[in-house]
């Protein structure tokens, strides 16, 4: 009798670790992807964010010296994403932003003023935006690096300044 109480014993220590074992291949296969895939898209979420900030910051201080009356100067740091860039289209009055994703990543349009596509011919996609910048301003972003690059340097110093034409010059110091 001990030995059959002994064989049941053994069993039931065979099921358990085998029930541990499928749970752990579920894990890895069902799980670990989903997470992995989640954190991808969190990420690109975060970048654009982050670059569309960057983009908007730019543009309000931009506005911001504009509508000052007189010559006016104003400084501000630009946060920007490694794989993001930021433009000043002068022609069209706004500020333009790009942020490249390192995967494809289904991120939708995670904001009003970002478009998300898939690159062709790859496994890649981009989102872009713009912000336009008010009416009536006369903008010089001859001075201003075309694109303001996040590989290049994680922020930067802008300096915005308007002269005694009223025209607002955007450079990067």
């Amino acid at each position: 009798m001990e030995f059959g109480s002994l064989n049941k014993k053994g069993q039931t220590s065979i099921e358990f670790l085998l029930v541990f074992v499928i749970m752990l291949i579920y894990i890895q296969i069902i799980i670990q992807p989903s997470v992995i895939r989640v954190s991808e898209s969190a990420k690109a979420v975060s970048s654009v964010g982050q670059t569309k900030l960057a983009a908007m910051n730019l543009a309000e201080s931009i506005n911001e010296v504009y509508l000052i009356s007189g010559e006016s100067k104003k400084q501000v740091w630009l946060f920007i994403d490694r794989n993001s860039t930021i433009r000043c289209d002068a022609s069209n009055k706004k500020i333009k932003f790009e942020v490249n994703l390192g995967t494809l990543v289904e991120v939708g349009s995670p904001t009003s003023d970002a478009y998300c596509e898939k690159l062709a011919g790859s496994n890649k996609s981009k989102c872009v935006g713009e912000i336009q910048l008010l009416d009536g301003i006369s903008l010089d972003c001859a001075n201003f690096p075309d694109p303001l690059d996040g590989s290049e340097s994680p922020k930067a110093l802008v300096e915005i300044r308007k002269d005694s034409s009223g025209v607002v010059n955007v450079r990067r110091i």
